[in-house]
């Protein structure tokens, strides 16, 4: 018999990681103006730096440099009660070269290209 478990689940920072590569958009989360500002973002996981790539309207590539940021990705299937959740912390820089990467989707051709560390990366995994 199969156990079946609820609830929340902790896991490691290489489940993260592969986790990561079955998404490619998730939120940043930057200081602007000192309030917390949140927005959508292509990424791409590649070594231990994920790549974001912003919404081309947004201009957060001023000041955004050195900044620590927080970025979240998840996939939840409402139909079977389950998914995960990962969460990253880090020290983002601003890519020079944008055309590093080409974005998979459309609203984000002209956005600005981050390089996030992944100095704190912790997810979890969810059941109901």
């Amino acid at each position: 018999m199969t156990e079946v478990w609820t609830g929340f689940q902790t896991m490691t920072a290489d489940e993260c990681r592969r986790l990561l590569t079955a998404a490619d958009i998730g939120r940043v989360a930057i200081s602007a103006g000192a309030l917390p500002y949140v927005l959508p973002v292509q990424y791409t996981l590649q070594d231990d730096h994920l790549l974001l790539r912003t919404p081309g309207h947004h201009e957060v590539g001023d000041g955004i440099d050195g900044q620590v940021v927080g970025f979240e990705a998840d996939t939840i299937d409402l139909d079977h009660g389950v998914g995960w959740c990962v969460s990253v912390t880090g020290t983002v820089r601003v890519v020079a070269d944008a055309v590093a990467v080409e974005p998979v989707h459309r609203w984000f051709s002209d956005g600005v290209l981050l390089a996030l560390s992944t100095d704190v990366i912790v997810g979890h995994r969810v059941a109901v």
